[in-house]
């Protein structure tokens, strides 16, 4: 009992949370601190202390811890690329989808910068300027761009970009997905050729 190994020691303590049953048949959790009441011989008479109801807290903090497992489950199985970035354009976070599409291991990938990771010399101005208007906030979010796979493949990738804030509304980086629509892009190409010309 954890009750009995504080009152052993005559010590006081400070934020212990415990759960106790409410008259209505609530569970209350309670964080309490207390401190020894000791008689003339120095025995122990009792504790005197403050309880502090942190029910509604405690239960933020699961909801808080559930979501950010879901999120965490998300961004380790969706099919997209998930990358965020730092303002100096480098990896901060590369999930397993990033790695199937690009090649690139996420150790391999983080600290990196995007112009030497996944797009070609011939791209690096259209991207620049769409990671100004990123940082600018005057678009970019959405584009289809040439990349580079770490064997050399030559792919087109759908990117939705969105700035990051922090709590005190200062930009800190940009998170991406990105889809590789190779497949799709040569398929509409094929059609739009067979459209105009005639095979023979």
């Amino acid at each position: 009992n954890i009750f009995a190994d504080i009152a052993a020691s005559r010590k006081p303590f400070q934020a212990m949370e415990n759960c106790n049953l409410h008259k209505d048949g609530r569970i209350m959790v309670l964080e309490t601190s207390g401190v020894p009441i000791l008689g003339p011989k120095g025995e122990l008479l009792g504790y005197r202390g403050v309880d502090r109801d942190v029910t509604a807290r405690k239960h933020a903090d699961k909801l808080i811890s559930e979501s950010a497992q879901r999120l965490a489950l998300l961004f380790q199985q969706t099919p997209l690329a998930v990358i965020e970035w730092d303002l100096n354009f480098r990896v901060v976070d590369w999930n397993p989808a990033a790695e199937k599409i690009f090649g690139y291991s996420k150790a391999e990938a983080l600290g990196r910068h995007a112009a030497e990771l996944i797009f070609p010399e011939k791209a690096q101005a259209n991207v620049e300027l769409i990671w100004d208007g990123l940082l600018a906030e005057q678009g970019g979010y959405r584009s289809t761009n040439e990349n580079i796979t770490r064997d050399g493949r030559t792919i087109f990738c759908e990117w939705y970009n969105t700035r990051q804030v922090n709590s005190d509304g200062q930009l800190i980086g940009v998170a991406s997905l990105a889809q590789d629509v190779t497949v799709q892009k040569m398929a509409a190409e094929r059609a739009s050729y067979l459209a105009y010309y005639d095979d023979l």
